[in-house]
Order: C-alpha cells, then sequence, then structure tokens
C-alpha cells in the first residue's frame, strides 16, 4: 500500500497555542473521516476512495506546541469523540465544533484571566490571577498563578486515560514525541585543542534541552525511525544505536485519577510538558531531574554523521558526576519555555523522517520534488504578528544608549525566531517536503484581516483575558487547516519509474473546495490530494466574529490583577526586613502602585484598541484604519502623559512619517474622533497653564504649544490627572 509520513512541528506562542490546538484538532477529524469512508467504500465493494495511507509518524512542539503535542497524541488514542461536539454558543455565532474535547477543554476552557478552573473532584483552583500559589514563607515563583496549570493538565490527562486506548491507523505502533527545554543550569562541554598543537580547552554551556519520548502502542502503522529508532545490520555498518535519550511510555498505563501522576514516569511526561510551556517570569520554571547518561550520545538533529556524536559527550566535573562509574546519578535542573531557545522544533521532526545511507553513512534528505516525495514535515506556527519594519529610521538615535537597551532583547528574541531555511523552503510552491500553516483571516472581499489571531494580543498573552479569543482562534485553525488540506497540501502525479506515495487508482484532485468557501486556496490545482476530504470534513468550518471585551471586563482584569500584586508585595517584604517593609509599604501606598495600575490598564488597552478587540461605542463607530489605530494606541499607552506628531512617529519606530501621523491626527480630529483643549508648552517642553476648552468625543484630548503643535493623551488617562506627577512627560 501506497504510504505518505509526516511529522509535525508546532511552534511556541503562549495563549495562541488555542490556535495550533484547533489545527490539529480538524487534522484528526479529517484523517478519522477519510478512515470511515474507506470502511464504508469496502463494505459497499466501492473502488472510489484512496485507498494510500498517511502516517503521522512524528511530533515536536515548543511551549504552548508541546502542550498541544502532549495532549493532543493522546486524546487521538483515548479521548477521541468521532462527532464533532458543539463547545459554547454565542448569539448568532457557530459553536466551536471539536473532536478532540480534552484537547479542546485544555486550551478553551482552561487557564483564564479571570475565569477560575474547577476540577472533575469539584476542586477550585483560582485563575491565572489569583492567589493560591502564594504562600508566606514560601518563594514567589511567578508573575501569574502557575498552581493552576497543572491542575489543567492533570484534569485533561486523566481524563483521557479514563477513556478505552484505541491505536490509531495513522500513528505508527510507536510515537516520538519531542519537547524543547531551556535548561536553566545548563549542561557543560569542552572541546580539546591539544590535538591541534594548542595544548588548550574551549569550555562551554550549553542551555539547549528536550525530552524524548515514545508513546508506544498508540497506533497500528508499521513505521520506524532510523534516526530514532536506530539502524541494524546489515542496513548499517557498524549499527546505529537508537537514542540513549529516549524514555518509552505504554499508553494503555496512562493514569485515569489525578493520584496516578504522582508516579514518577506520567508525573515527568507531565513535568517536561509544562516546564516546555512556562514562559520566563510569568509562569514559573519547573524542577526536572535527568541521569547523566541522557546526554552522552543523545542523538543532536544535526547534519553531521552518528558516529562523530558518540564522542560528543558533556564535560561534567571530576568524582562522582562522571558517567562512570556511577551513570545513574540524577542530574536536576530548573526548566524554563522551550520556545525561549528554539521556538521552531521542526528538526527534530525533519530528522526523525530521515532515512540512512550506508553508501553516505549520512542521514538523507527529505526528498523535495513534488513527483517522489513521500514524507513531509507540517510547521504549525500561530506566532503573533511579526514587528513592523521601520522604514523612517534614525541611524543617529538608534546608536544611544537607551535605544539600544530598548531594541536588544526583541533582536534577539527575533533573530532565534529567523530560520530562513525552513520559511523559504515551506514557502516555495515545488519543495513538498516542507509545509506551514498560519492564521489567516479574511473579510467578506476576501481580503487580508491585518490581524490573525485574537490570542497575539500582549505578544500572546492577551488570549487568557477572555474565553471569546480562545474561542475563535481554535475555530480558526480548525477552517486554516481545512483550507490547506483542501487547497495546498498534494503531490503531483508520481513518476511511473517510483513506487507511487498516494493512491492514483481514483485520485482526489486539488483544490477540494470552491474558492468561495476557501479564498486561500488554490495553489495545489491539478495536485493529488494527500488527505483527502470526506464526511464532516468537507463541510466548510465556520469561523464566528472578530472577538472584542467590554469596559468593565477589563476593570473586572484590572482590579484580580492589582489583588495578584499585592499580595506578591505583602511576600517580598516579609523578605526584606523590618525597614524593607517600611519602605515599599511607604512606597506601595503613596505612588508605585497607582502608577503600576496606571502602566497595566493603558498598556493592554492601547493593545486592545489597536487590534480592534476592545468593545468601545466610542471607538466602534467609526470604522478606524489600522494605521488609524496605531496613532490613537500611541495616544493610550502609558510611555508619556501628552503626545505629540514628532513623538508619536518616533514611538512607532518610524512605520509612519512625522507628516503621516499628523494627517492622521487632523483627519481623526476632523470625524470628531478628537477634540482640543488648551495648555502652553514652554520652550522646554514643559507644560504650562491649566484652562480647558474642552474635553474628547472618543479618546484623546489636545492641547496646542506655545509653537502651535498641538498634544494629545487620552480621555480616561485625565480621571488619573491626581496621580499624574508635577512636572508630566511629553513625548
Amino acid at each position: 500500500m501506497a504510504e505518505f509520513k509526516i511529522g509535525l512541528a508546532m511552534s511556541g506562542a503562549i495563549s495562541a497555542g488555542a490556535y495550533s490546538a484547533g489545527v490539529y484538532d480538524f487534522l484528526i477529524e479529517a484523517l478519522e473521516e477519510w478512515e470511515a469512508e474507506k470502511k464504508i467504500a469496502k463494505n459497499e465493494s466501492r473502488n472510489d476512495v484512496p485507498q494510500h495511507q498517511v502516517i503521522l509518524a512524528v511530533m515536536a512542539g515548543a511551549s504552548a506546541g508541546s502542550i498541544t503535542c502532549s495532549v493532543g497524541a493522546l486524546a487521538a488514542c483515548c479521548g477521541l469523540n468521532t462527532t464533532r461536539i458543539p463547545g459554547v454558543k454565542i448569539t448568532d455565532q457557530s459553536p466551536a465544533d471539536h473532536v478532540l474535547p480534552d484537547l479542546y477543554s485544555a486550551w478553551v476552557e482552561g487557564p483564564d484571566f479571570l475565569d477560575t478552573f474547577t476540577t472533575p473532584q469539584n476542586e477550585n483552583v483560582g485563575s491565572l490571577l489569583t492567589t493560591e500559589d502564594l504562600q508566606a514563607g514560601k518563594p514567589v515563583a511567578s508573575i501569574l498563578n502557575s498552581h493552576l496549570l497543572r491542575h489543567v493538565g492533570v484534569t485533561a490527562l486523566s481524563k483521557i486515560g479514563a477513556g478505552k486506548p484505541s491505536a490509531r491507523p495513522y500513528f505508527p505502533q510507536n510515537l516520538h514525541l519531542y519537547l524543547t527545554l531551556s535548561n536553566l543550569r545548563g549542561v557543560p562541554y569542552k572541546i580539546d585543542f591539544s590535538a591541534a598543537g594548542g595544548g588548550t580547552e574551549y569550555k562551554m554551556m550549553c542551555h539547549r534541552d528536550w525530552a524524548h519520548y515514545r508513546l508506544d502502542n498508540i497506533g497500528q502503522a508499521n513505521y520506524s525511525s532510523d534516526w530514532a529508532d536506530g539502524v541494524p545490520i546489515p542496513r548499517a555498518t557498524p549499527p546505529i544505536p537508537p537514542d540513549p535519550a529516549v524514555i518509552p511510555l505504554d499508553v494503555r498505563s496512562l493514569p485515569s485519577t489525578p493520584r496516578g501522576f504522582k508516579a514518577m514516569d506520567w508525573n515527568a511526561f507531565l513535568e517536561n510538558t509544562l516546564a516546555s510551556g512556562a514562559f520566563p517570569v510569568g509562569l514559573s520554571a519547573r524542577q526536572l531531574e535527568n541521569i547523566l547518561t541522557f546526554y552522552d550520545s543523545r542523538h543532536w538533529p544535526l547534519p553531521v554523521p552518528l558516529s562523530g556524536m558518540a564522542n560528543l559527550k558533556p564535560s561534567w566535573p571530576a568524582g562522582s558526576w562522571s558517567s562512570t562509574p556511577t551513570p545513574h546519578i540524577n542530574y536536576g535542573f530548573a526548566a524554563a519555555d522551550g520556545g525561549a531557545i528554539d521556538n521552531d522544533p521542526f528538526q527534530f521532526a525533519r530528522y526523525a523522517l530521515m532515512k540512512w545511507s550506508d553508501t553516505t553513512g549520512m542521514f538523507q534528505p527529505l526528498e523535495r520534488n513534488p513527483k517522489l516525495a513521500d514524507r513531509a514535515v507540517i510547521m504549525i506556527t500561530p506566532f503573533p504578528e511579526p514587528p513592523e519594519f521601520q522604514t523612517n529610521y534614525d541611524a543617529i538615535k538608534a546608536c544611544s544608549l537607551l535605544a539600544v537597551i530598548k531594541r536588544i532583547i526583541p533582536m534577539f528574541v527575533q533573530q532565534n525566531r529567523f530560520k530562513p531555511e525552513e520559511v523559504f523552503s515551506a514557502l516555495d510552491p515545488d519543495w513538498a517536503s516542507r509545509w506551514m500553516i498560519a492564521p489567516q483571516r479574511y473579510d467578506l472581499a476576501h481580503k487580508p484581516e491585518p490581524y490573525g489571531i485574537a490570542c497575539g494580543l500582549l505578544g500572546g498573552f492577551g488570549g487568557f483575558l477572555d474565553r471569546q479569543f480562545r474561542e475563535h482562534d481554535y475555530e480558526l485553525g480548525r477552517k486554516n487547516c481545512q483550507d490547506f488540506l483542501a487547497g495546498w497540501f498534494g503531490v503531483d502525479n508520481t513518476d511511473d519509474t517510483k513506487k507511487p506515495k498516494v493512491d492514483t487508482t481514483n485520485p482526489v484532485q486539488l483544490p477540494q473546495q470552491p474558492p468561495s468557501l476557501s479564498p486561500a486556496a488554490g495553489s495545489g490545482q491539478a495536485r493529488i490530494a494527500i488527505i483527502p476530504l470526506y464526511g464532516t470534513a468537507k463541510t466548510a468550518v465556520e469561523v464566528r466574529d472578530w472577538p472584542r471585551i467590554p469596559k468593565q471586563k477589563l476593570d473586572r482584569f484590572m482590579n484580580k490583577a492589582m489583588d495578584r500584586l499585592d499580595k506578591i508585595k505583602d511576600i517580598l517584604e516579609a523578605d526584606l526586613g523590618i525597614m524593607g517593609k517600611a519602605w515599599i509599604g511607604i512606597a506601595w501606598s503613596l505612588e508605585v502602585k497607582d502608577k503600576l495600575r496606571d502602566w497595566i490598564l493603558f498598556t493592554v488597552l492601547a493593545d486592545l484598541v489597536k487590534r480592534d478587540q476592545f468593545d468601545d461605542n466610542r471607538i466602534r463607530g467609526h470604522a478606524l484604519t489600522p494605521d488609524e489605530r496605531k496613532v490613537l494606541q500611541a495616544c493610550i499607552e502609558p510611555t508619556y502623559d501628552y503626545r505629540w506628531a514628532n513623538g508619536i512617529a518616533e514611538q512607532l519606530d518610524g512605520v509612519l512619517s512625522v507628516s503621516q501621523v499628523a494627517a492622521i491626527l487632523d483627519s481623526l480630529r476632523n470625524r470628531g474622533l478628537l477634540d482640543t483643549f488648551w495648555r502652553g508648552v514652554d520652550t522646554n517642553g514643559k507644560l504650562v497653564g491649566r484652562a480647558a476648552t474642552g474635553l474628547a468625543k472618543l479618546g484623546s484630548w489636545v492641547g496646542f504649544s506655545s509653537n502651535n503643535k498641538p498634544i494629545y493623551t487620552y480621555i480616561d488617562r485625565q480621571k488619573s490627572m491626581l496621580r499624574m506627577p508635577s512636572d508630566p512627560s511629553v513625548g
């Protein structure tokens, strides 16, 4: 039978993992419906259904992607519901359908800033902003309540474990699962240069880490990974050993109760999953342990012979740390977000699909030719929207100390995510071994919307503000996956001289849906569908309207956030002694608390307004363009107390010029979105005078400086004028 192998690589994006979960949910639905149609066709003696086999051979995740991989793989085996289950109905909206209820629950019904989570045992474990994890005498582990996440994970996995395991035809018998980690302790390595005549050692510390699991008895397909499972003689001489760091887990032993997760094996699985998603500072790092031999000769996804990797061993300290003669000593370390170092675990999926060549002594790259490809990696990347390019760049200002400090961390993050080989190959229509599914949202005219996912707010944390955001992105993931399978994911007619990789007897051609249902589809015409759509997978997935939150919810968020910060402050005070407690108490009560509250409020509100996710009648009554929203956002953000066109243009990093900003402000004023008040500015840019002649009708109030340049601030910041400094800032 013709076979096509797939590796899934899921990137991290915090709450936007709801999107990845939706993509995976529909993928499983499509595979299940196809398998069901095969059986129906067989019973009816029909031969019009493609009979080739698709195998999900490996899964690799980073951060939120690790959670989807871990929960999703087990949910498909033990917690699958072959009938779509409707989610929460919203007035005049289609329900959030899903076939993996435990994966859906973990992402959509689970972590939330405000809504508390209740376990099946009726234990209320709070929300991300409650204080169950904060206890006197114990250190603060994170800004948010990470105590909640373990309960969500245990609930999801134990509910899956309570189901009856059923090996799926599209999984291999043993599924390899990779979870990226950031090892805060590090693993020491050294290079001895004595062979080159130097006589010195170059010592390094590696913080890139990962957990490698093998989920046994999860599927029916016969597939073995040369890279992960090893290659015996005579296919390899000498034989290729299996990865020494692999941890086998039999899915039939998955606990069905929370108590079962106290056992070492499944507890470690859960903790590794949570550690991969532990965004630094925001969420708590996790305590993990490995044995030293895990790091000896582990299989790195690198284009070098495995024989060379046999010598790539850590340089542990002498004595009991040496891997001989006591190889089973435990190595403990704190682990945080795997996405901080490797947010796109493409290479793990790629190498696990590679074939070994004894002739070259290397693993062979995946076949790229669309006519010959028999395996491919699909990257699922729910990343928040990329940073905008600075069109009006001032290199002199960019060299200042503060400007460099401001840009250095974003630079490292953006460069870490820039992997041109993977991205360019995935976007190449003639490259059939790499594919990508990313958020795409369209208006009624089939034009792309400026923001793809609702959870992209606040760099990915905003999805925890409201369940609607996660519902939307789960649906969008399902929709984008359907569009991908219907219009893109295919291979050319297979060469007659090669073994077919798909069934060419009764092929399903792309596109599988008309363009009116899949506006993004159309680049795969005339290709053969790798995963044909049948049953419910053929019905067009609907996505609810773009979600927004009202001011009342934002107010509730602020109250909860300040309550938690109060508790964190109390614990920190106790660690600083009498004098430290006194100083913190005075500062907190007089000024710091109110300033911090304003900073959080206006930071969140600014992003909500920019992305059109704030349900405010004053704003929604006008069809603001994305650039107009950026300018209004700049007036709301707490960086400065008052703004003018020059400062706004500078804050936008050159995305808009001063003249463009001024024109937008003038347009907003003429349309009644801004009004004016008078307040002078002296030659040093300091505010003088207090007479106000009007208030803003919508979002900002405006003054004119002595040189006739208007200044702005958001209307709701007027309420905090008593807390403003006596010498407010203008920028």
